[in-house]
């Protein structure tokens, strides 16, 4: 039967009557629903009622906040009785604690004169017994014995004069105090501030004893030095700063010090450079001045742990002072030695001799000798200033250090030698490889072997390559005659690509042991200044030899020569960035603590070799783009004529036909092939997806101007779908870089000219039901209209009619 069932709903009744036709199941769903709702009516109804009580009972929560509030007002007066009680009590107790504080100050000091006059007393009876224990030490020659006496003696009057001062400090205690030493007087020898005759007599003793122990300690330690008695020396050293003469032991001991080094290097650096002016190979400036700088430096070492024990840190200043005048004169003699023997002036420029005579400017110098020379004298320059420097690091740990100018002065000489010297051995060396590559170039050409000359060259021997390109020893052995730049077109069009590549190799790494080598003085101007010299080396002559091998001797032809050098001018461009960072990655090393201005510096040196770079990018596009022109000249005859003169209105049958017998494409994939070959051979993997890449952009517009100007219908077009994917293909495979994305326009004229009926056109425009998804087209609605009115089996007027302005253009 039927039930109705009033719920709350809005305010008002709702009736609803179940349907059996439901089923049970739901009527039991709606049936426990409504219990729900009614039990939570009631929980509701129920809260408003307890909400209800609580307003209607306003009365008695009146009564309940003024009872809270009489309690709250009753405990706070009681509160501030208690805190005023304990705040007086607090009060009584720090004045309590403060007289408290008070009488323990006073009894510290008490406590401070007893013990006061307990250490006078103790002094004053050790006196006597002071000077009979160093009599007697005396006698013995136990000098540690008189020593530790004196020192003992000199802490007891350390301690008098501070008990002299303590007493000063007050003036009621220390009068107090010195009725307390008068009365003591009349009962003692000696008194503190005022002493009996016989007292200071005493202490007059003593100071003779010490005078007599001093003298007794400056006699022996200098028998020991004369006699190079080492035991000697340091026992009586130590015994200076015991008697009272610290400076004056810290003094002979250094000069002592001084004088043995100066006598060891004197010899060594004397019979050295003797050795050195005769023509050794074993002996040279570099290692001379490495071992006097070593000497000193274990020496301070050896004696650092002596001196601080007895002496203190600045004692270690005073012997290091010491040392190091030593070291500056020996070591500015060595230096003087190697700017004569090298023949240095203070600009680097050196006198001319017989077998150095200047060629003009970019030349290399005509003997291999003096070349090596520069190169030898470049390398003992840094080498000096590095270590040099390491040693000035060493003095800076030494606190107190004031250093002798001397050697810094003569450093700073040294180095005024090295940028002059280093663009001159640039410029000779480069002027050198030069030679070598083009000795090649016409040993290669004319068949002559590696031991042959032609003419022009030197009678020794030039050979056509390098086993390591990176053997620039070797290369310095090769004797030739300097280069004329001018000159460089009347070369042959023949040339290795390993000289080439040597060539470029040998340059690089000359640069790259400059850097290194710059670094190694840790002079901010030189560094800044070579690395210029390197920067113009790389842009005035290096890039302008490439620009002369880049050269097309025709103007329709590549030579292959011309492809190594592509090669060597890529590698220029990466070689300038690895020059960059090798520079960079040396820069922390030794330049960290010149701050982060230096470092700017460095730097902006180091981009000026990227900028460097960029023009051998900036010639290597342009070779590139001369390159592509010819090709695609060459591309159009071969093939893409064909493709001009095709007519792609074709129908099933010469469809079929041309499925089996290639139309065109083929047989310009073949000649392409043959024509790219050799640049395949030759050109490294970058540069070749480069060209490709030039090649493919200049295909893709040809072929899209060619198929503009045709006719097609629907086996036409799926011809041209073919053809442009058999080309897709081909260019795919000749390069790592991906190219597909440069065929996407032509790709969508083809969808384009297959439809089969111009409804297809508007679904794949939007990418309807009938298409593969919508295509982010390259193609505009005029564009694409003009695409279909190439198709002469489709009405015109239709197609201008299409809606195409929702496509996914």
């Amino acid at each position: 039967s039927k039930a109705t069932v009033s719920v709350l709903y809005w305010g008002g009744e709702m009736p609803y009557t179940p349907d059996p036709s439901q089923g049970s199941a739901l009527n039991k769903e709606c049936v426990a629903l409504l219990k729900e709702i009614e039990r939570v009516t009631k929980e509701q109804d129920a809260i408003w009622a307890e909400v209800g009580d609580v307003v209607t009972d306003e009365d008695d929560v009146g009564l309940q906040v003024e009872l809270i509030s009489d309690t709250k007002y009753h405990q706070l007066y009681s509160a501030k009785e208690k805190a005023a009680k304990l705040a007086t009590s607090i009060a009584e107790s720090a004045k309590i604690a403060k007289q408290s504080s008070r009488r323990v100050k006073e009894i510290d000091k008490l406590k401070a004169r007893v013990n006061s006059t307990l250490d006078l007393a103790t002094g004053v009876s050790k006196q006597g017994s002071s000077l009979e224990g160093i009599t007697t030490a005396l006698s013995k020659c136990d000098y540690e014995a008189a020593a530790e006496i004196i020192s003992e003696y000199y802490i007891i009057e350390d301690q008098l004069k501070d008990i002299a001062a303590l007493e000063e400090q007050d003036s009621d205690e220390e009068l107090a105090t010195q009725e307390v030493i008068d009365k003591t007087d009349s009962e003692d020898d000696d008194v503190v501030g005022v002493r009996k005759p016989g007292t200071r007599a005493t202490a007059q003793l003593l100071h003779a004893k010490r005078d007599e122990v001093r003298d007794a300690v400056r006699k022996e330690f200098n028998e020991s030095a004369a006699a190079q008695d080492r035991d000697g020396v340091v026992r009586f050293s130590k015994l200076y700063k015991k008697v009272g003469l610290t400076q004056e032991g810290v003094e002979q001991y250094s000069r002592w010090l001084q004088q043995g080094c100066g006598a060891q290097l004197t010899l060594h650096v004397e019979s050295t450079l003797d050795t050195i002016a005769k023509g050794s190979k074993t002996a040279t400036h570099l290692t001379l001045v490495s071992e006097v700088l070593d000497h000193i430096v274990s020496t301070i070492e050896a004696e650092d742990a002596h001196i601080t024990e007895f002496f203190g840190e600045s004692g270690v200043a005073v012997m290091v002072n010491a040392l190091h005048e030593e070291c500056t004169k020996h070591s500015v003699s060595v230096l003087n030695s190697f700017l004569t023997n090298r023949n240095l002036t203070l600009t680097g420029s050196r006198s001319p001799t017989p077998q150095s005579t200047p060629t003009h400017q970019g030349q290399g110098l005509g003997n291999d000798t003096d070349t090596k020379k520069m190169d030898q004298t470049l390398e003992e320059i840094s080498h000096l200033s590095y270590f040099c420097f390491l040693y000035f690091d060493f003095l800076k740990k030494k606190r107190g250090v004031t250093g002798e100018p001397a050697l810094t002065d003569k450093l700073h000489e040294l180095l005024g030698c090295y940028i002059p010297l280093q663009r001159e051995y640039l410029a000779a060396a480069f002027g050198k490889a030069l030679d070598v590559l083009l000795t090649s170039s016409r040993s290669a050409d004319s068949g002559n072997t590696p031991g042959n000359t032609s003419k022009g060259s030197a009678t020794s021997q030039s050979p056509t390559r390098f086993s390591d390109p990176k053997a620039w020893k070797n290369l310095m052995d090769v004797t030739v005659q300097g280069t004329n730049f001018l000159g460089l077109n009347q070369e042959e069009e023949h040339c290795d690509g390993e000289a080439a590549t040597t060539f470029v190799d040998d340059i690089f790494f000359i640069l790259r042991t400059t850097v290194e080598r710059v670094v190694r003085t840790r002079s901010g101007p030189i560094i800044g200044s070579v690395l210029n010299i390197i920067t113009d080396l790389i842009r005035d002559n290096l890039l302008i030899v490439l620009k002369e091998k880049l050269t097309l001797k025709r103007e329709n032809q590549i030579a292959p020569k011309n492809l190594y050098w592509m090669n060597a001018c890529l590698t220029c461009k990466e070689y300038c960035a690895k020059l960059n960072d090798f520079f960079m990655a040396l820069c922390p090393k030794d330049f960290a603590a010149e701050g982060e201005a230096a470092m700017e510096q460095y730097k902006a040196s180091g981009q000026d070799l990227l900028t460097a770079g960029s023009l051998f990018d900036e010639l290597l596009l342009s070779v590139i783009g001369k390159t592509k022109t010819l090709i695609t000249k060459q591309m159009y005859e071969k093939g893409l004529k064909s493709f001009d003169e095709l007519s792609y209105v074709l129908g099933e049958e010469k469809l079929i036909h041309y499925e089996i017998c290639d139309a065109w494409v083929r047989a310009a994939i073949q000649q392409w092939e043959e024509m790219l070959r050799p640049y395949t051979d030759i050109l490294n993997i970058e540069n070749m997806n480069v060209l490709i890449a030039e090649i493919v952009g200049w295909t893709v517009k040809q072929m899209e101007v060619i198929l503009m100007k045709k006719s097609y219908d629907v086996c036409g077009g799926l011809q041209l779908d073919r053809d442009i994917r058999a080309v897709k293909q081909y260019f795919s495979g000749k390069t790592e870089k991906p190219i597909r994305e440069k065929f996407t326009r032509l790709s969508h004229i083809a969808a384009l000219l297959i439809v089969d009926r111009l409804a297809e056109v508007e679904d794949l425009w939007t990418g309807g039901a009938y298409s593969s998804g919508a295509l982010m087209w390259r193609l505009n609605p005029d564009e694409a209209k003009k695409v279909l009115l190439l198709r002469k089996d489709l009405p015109a007027h239709q197609i201008r009619a299409l809606n195409l302005m929702k496509g996914g253009h």
